[in-house]
């Protein structure tokens, strides 16, 4: 950015410079006042306590991807009845009531779509996927998930964000796998556990208003990650390095990553949009 000083001669004659638009002043147009970088900030540090509990929001949403499979496969090998699932997706729906508070008719009118939804087609995704291999619905619901990850809102607003779009192919990637169980009410269960699970109202960040203490975040967290990991032990175990790795990767090496080199931010935050129109 140029900056054009008045002469020396002239400095002490002329009013001093003001940061507004559109008002005649006795300087160049591409001139900056002296003051005008003393109000702006080159980066905005983030603390160790926002860098690591900042990251849960993606460490949920990979927790959710794994308990997920780890209930498909628990209900494929018969190790997990469709009634246990179901009391589960209950437990976690009257948890997220008491944290939304969304009212009473909101509820009804959910758990009747959702259970009217799964009754109707159970029998359609049975048989949706029969002439794909096994092999080939898991690599695509493997994608889907991992592009549920990439697209979720984690609370900013940037290009790659669809929160639509992520709630979607998660939804889709549950009912891909519920076409490979053979039993009606193990894809019925499968199939509302995956709805509660992606297409609900996601309030883990403050977007809507909901702001945690650091000490209930990482409570909440904890508990997470103590229940996908006994799922994922006892029904998936060859997952159990996967979920390992991705909590150290997500928990503990990006964030102390991103602190040691937020020092090399250019970001300059200043005054330019908030001129005054004299």
């Amino acid at each position: 950015m140029l900056r054009n000083e008045p002469r020396s001669e002239d400095a002490t004659s002329l009013p001093p410079w003001e940061r507004v638009l559109w008002k005649k002043q006795p300087y160049a147009d591409n001139y900056i006042g002296p003051h005008f970088f003393r109000v702006t900030k080159k980066q905005r540090a983030v603390s160790s306590i926002e860098a690591f509990t900042g990251c849960r929001v993606v460490t949920h949403q990979i927790f959710w991807c794994l308990l997920v499979v780890s209930a498909f496969h628990g209900l494929s090998g018969g190790a997990l009845l469709p009634w246990q699932l179901m009391a589960a997706t209950a437990a976690h729906a009257a948890f997220t009531f008491c944290r939304s508070r969304p009212g009473w008719t909101a509820v009804q009118m959910a758990v009747m779509c959702v259970c009217l939804c799964g009754c109707l087609c159970g029998g359609v995704v049975q048989s949706l996927t029969a002439s794909i291999s096994t092999d080939t619905i898991y690599a695509c619901t493997t994608l889907l998930l991992v592009l549920h990850i990439v697209l979720h809102h984690y609370g900013h607003d940037i290009a790659l964000v669809n929160e639509t779009l992520s709630h979607n192919v998660g939804v889709f990637a549950c009912v891909c796998l519920a076409s490979r169980l053979t039993d009606y009410w193990a894809v019925f269960s499968f199939t509302v556990a995956g709805i509660a699970v992606f297409a609900r109202p996601d309030r883990e960040d403050n977007r809507h208003g909901c702001i945690e203490s650091t000490a209930a975040a990482v409570a909440e967290t904890l508990l997470l990650f103590s229940v996908t990991a006994v799922a994922v032990w006892v029904y998936v175990p060859v997952l159990l390095p996967l979920l390992l790795f991705s909590t150290a990767l997500s928990n503990v090496v990006l964030p102390a990553l991103f602190l040691r080199l937020q020092h090399h931010r250019q970001n300059i935050y200043g005054p330019w949009d908030e001129a005054r129109i004299d």
